[in-house]
């Protein structure tokens, strides 16, 4: 059993602005086995809106909406070595943290793996 826990920096994000999370997961009991740890990163913009349209006693309100996904990527922050099909983690606190440095570009890079 593990608790898992993912914080970032911000809450929105502009053009050109770094993505940064740390993932925390915490063995409870005994070892844990996993296959791979995997960070998505989606940036997704919705806007909604209603106009008025003329006619009839009251007239009408005609709603209107867009949504824009402007990223939606993931990555590997961790898989079992070479020939090995899964991999331990220890009872305790493992922390993994992920850079995504602009995601405009998708240029993104990793920090390294277990602390």
């Amino acid at each position: 059993m593990a608790d898992i826990s993912i914080t970032y920096d911000k809450q929105h994000y502009a053009p050109g602005d770094s993505v940064t999370a740390r993932i925390e997961v915490r063995v409870k009991h005994s070892p844990l086995k996993l296959f791979s740890i995997e960070c998505s990163v989606i940036g997704r913009a919705t806007v909604q809106w209603q106009e008025y349209e003329p006619g009839g006693m009251a007239g009408n309100y005609k709603n209107y909406s867009s949504s824009h996904t402007y990223i939606s990527l993931s990555e590997i922050l961790l898989t079992p070595p070479k020939n090995d099909e899964s991999i331990s983690l220890s009872v305790g606190l493992h922390t993994f943290e992920y850079k995504l440095v602009d995601a405009i570009t998708h240029q993104h890079r990793f920090y390294d793996g277990i602390h």
